[in-house]
């Protein structure tokens, strides 16, 4: 049986399908069990609680041979910040404790690239590349390297492991959260793009992956999951093409950017809502980084679907499920 947090987000949901599959049982953890948009299925069972019910936790985890972690919070806003580290670095921490009171045969950790960090004299980042403390690590970055120290700690202390770190995940989620809020940012018509590039991955990959490395004789290993690199006026551009949407067309140089976010953090005072743009995805959003995924199609023999045929089957699915018109 398979045991997963996380499992009502996007990269949960697909590695859940993934299994189902393959005839898997699942348990997989929920906050709110009566979430009627959990997915439903005859081998997959809901239980309730967090990661922080110790008691719970070691009942669920009594006749599992296999946990993939997925749950985590991902946020630029500092009002979150310590709710960030919380959740990700002291709940993993715990499923790790948990885990190592029983034979798992495998754990696979849902990182992230931002636990790679930023390291400042290599041009390619790659899975042996050490932290490096940086101003440019946002808050999210150090949480998930955090995780994943308690995760090579779990490995030290007889935890079979595997971790995988996929850069930004395309697959149609919520498009107000995550990074599914750039498809709905195209949608809505707005005007300015960043002179950066993204990374991304097809949801459909991560999960794949996932399956591969939790069923592998791998362990004490992490890989790179992300198909490519692209400009941000590109990708708009080919987001723009699948909606019938005109294109960002205004480049917002790093000064209006900064003006930008301290707007927005002013905004949030008098709004008590999250700012739609902060000082980390300002900075982020002007860098370019790339990423060596040769270990994944090596190691796990992962075809990455490329970032074109991603967006537009993104795009499709979300006016599925929205009911979108594309002439609007």
């Amino acid at each position: 049986m398979l045991f997963i947090t996380g499992g009502s987000g996007l990269i949960g949901n697909f590695i859940i399908q993934r299994f189902l599959e393959e005839g898997f049982q699942i348990r997989a953890l929920t906050r709110d069990i009566r979430n009627d948009t959990l997915l439903q299925h005859s081998n997959l069972e809901w239980v309730e609680g967090d990661l922080f019910d110790i008691p719970r936790l070691e009942i669920y985890l009594q006749d599992i041979r296999y946990i993939v972690h997925s749950a985590a919070l991902v946020s630029f806003v500092p009002s979150e910040r310590q709710e960030m580290y919380h959740t990700n670095v002291e709940g993993t921490h715990n499923l790790v404790n948990v885990a190592l009171k029983y034979p798992i045969a495998k754990f696979c950790h849902i990182s992230s690239i931002a636990a790679l960090g930023k390291p400042k004299n290599t041009d390619v980042i790659h899975e042996n590349v050490l932290w490096e403390d940086s101003d440019l690590n946002t808050h999210y970055s150090k949480t998930k390297y955090l995780a994943e120290v308690e995760v090579w700690r779990g490995q030290a202390e007889g935890l079979k492991t595997v971790i995988v770190n996929p850069s930004v995940v395309l697959g149609p989620s919520d498009w107000t959260r995550s990074s599914t809020q750039l498809f709905r940012y195209v949608w809505r018509e707005k005007k300015y793009y960043t002179e950066g590039s993204v990374n991304a991955v097809d949801v459909r990959d991560v999960a794949e992956s996932v399956y591969k490395g939790v069923l592998s004789e791998i362990t004490g290993e992490r890989f790179i999951l992300n198909s490519n690199s692209m400009s941000y006026q590109d990708f708009f551009n080919h987001i723009a093409q699948n909606f019938s949407k005109k294109a960002p067309s205004k480049l917002i140089s790093p000064f209006w950017a900064g003006i930008a976010w301290r707007v927005a953090y002013l905004v949030s005072l008098i709004t008590r809502k999250a700012p739609f743009i902060s000082r980390e995805t300002a900075t982020m959003a002007q860098k370019a980084s790339q990423y060596d995924n040769q270990k994944a199609i090596r190691k796990l023999g992962i075809n990455f679907k490329p970032l074109p045929e991603s967006i537009q089957w993104t795009c499709e699915e979300l006016i599925k499920k929205y009911g979108l018109a594309r002439n609007q």
